[in-house]
Order: structure tokens, then C-alpha cells, then sequence
């Protein structure tokens, strides 16, 4: 799996749900204390997964279920899981 994709769900999710909101990120990177986007741009194209805190506080401000954000976020980190355990040879 390409390094870009590896949170794809992730990010697709929160960027699909930050649009819908008529949020941008730069107000996003605002709301949760970061000075660029960047790290919004990085969660919506895969790179990586936004810390718990942000996450939070993304459930709050979208006013998402916090049921599907939770089995969204352990199915993806399950899935990164298992290929990098796969990808490593037995000790």
C-alpha cells in the first residue's frame, strides 16, 4: 500500500464531512489550534491519521456519530495493523 493511502478511509471520511459542513481547512486548522492546514491536507489525502484530540473535537463540530467514527477508526488502524505485521518477517 502506498505511503499516501494508508489512512485513506480516514481522511476520505473526515474531508467528505468537512465539506458537507462548508468548512475549509484552513478554518478547520483553525478551530483545532494549528497555525497552516497542513496537517488537514495531510489527514485528507492518507498520510496520516489526526490525533484523538482532533478527532474529538471534529465529532463535535460536524456533529458526527460517534459510534461510526469509532468502528471507522478501528477498522482502518486494524487494517494498518495487520499489513505491517504482515509485511515483517518472524523473528
Amino acid at each position: 500500500m502506498a505511503l499516501s493511502s494508508r489512512f485513506e478511509v480516514i481522511g476520505t471520511y473526515f474531508k467528505d464531512k468537512r465539506i458537507k459542513s462548508g468548512v475549509s481547512q484552513t478554518e478547520l486548522a483553525r478551530e483545532l489550534g494549528f497555525s497552516t492546514s497542513q496537517m488537514i491536507s495531510n489527514w485528507e489525502r492518507g498520510i496520516c491519521s489526526p490525533p484523538m484530540n482532533a478527532v474529538a473535537i471534529m465529532v463535535d463540530l460536524f456533529r458526527l456519530n460517534k459510534k461510526e467514527v469509532i468502528t471507522m477508526l478501528v477498522n482502518e488502524h486494524k487494517r494498518e495493523i495487520e499489513t505491517e505485521l504482515r509485511g515483517r518477517k518472524s523473528a
